[in-house]
């Protein structure tokens, strides 16, 4: 993937691009508000030239379907699917933090899960968006449904 400043069409740097191997129609890619840093589906990334700033803990054997930044880029969230057995998938939601790091650190933030257990996700959904106070998650679905999520500790 190609990052490129607008308006000026300046070519920034090449990024990869993680898409998941079960599932290839899947690609996620997102940006924070402040447009500084982008989640390429693995890690976390300054914008202007590509420099890792974080790798995100690996959930092994799940897809990421959806991925959003609170308002004020201090959060990321993600909805996951994963296999609970033959045929049944289990959508789930994780909150993670994200902090500078110490000097001493080898990445210049640090991420957190949030909370423990997942916060489980209604079966339909695919999309997910943080709401304009950063308190409450939107989930929702190709059959037009949505569902409020109220986040702990909000």
């Amino acid at each position: 993937m190609h990052i490129y400043a607008l308006p000026s069409g300046k070519l920034l740097h090449r990024s990869e691009y993680y898409i998941p191997r079960a599932r290839p129609h899947l690609r996620y890619f997102k940006f924070s508000h402040s447009g500084d840093i982008y989640f390429d589906g693995k890690r976390l990334r300054f914008s202007e030239h590509g420099n890792l700033l974080a790798q995100l803990p690996d959930a092994s054997g799940s897809v990421i379907l959806s991925a959003d930044f609170s308002p004020d880029d201090a959060r990321l969230a993600i909805l996951r699917e994963t296999l609970a057995g033959p045929g049944k998938a289990q959508r789930y939601l994780q909150i993670f933090s994200i902090s500078p790091a110490a000097e001493n650190q080898a990445t210049p933030v640090v991420v957190q899960p949030l909370w423990q257990p997942r916060i489980a996700a209604p079966a339909h959904s695919t999309v997910i968006r943080f709401d304009s106070d950063g308190k409450q998650i939107w989930v929702g679905g190709f059959d037009g449904r949505l569902a409020r999520l109220e986040l702990p500790g909000s």
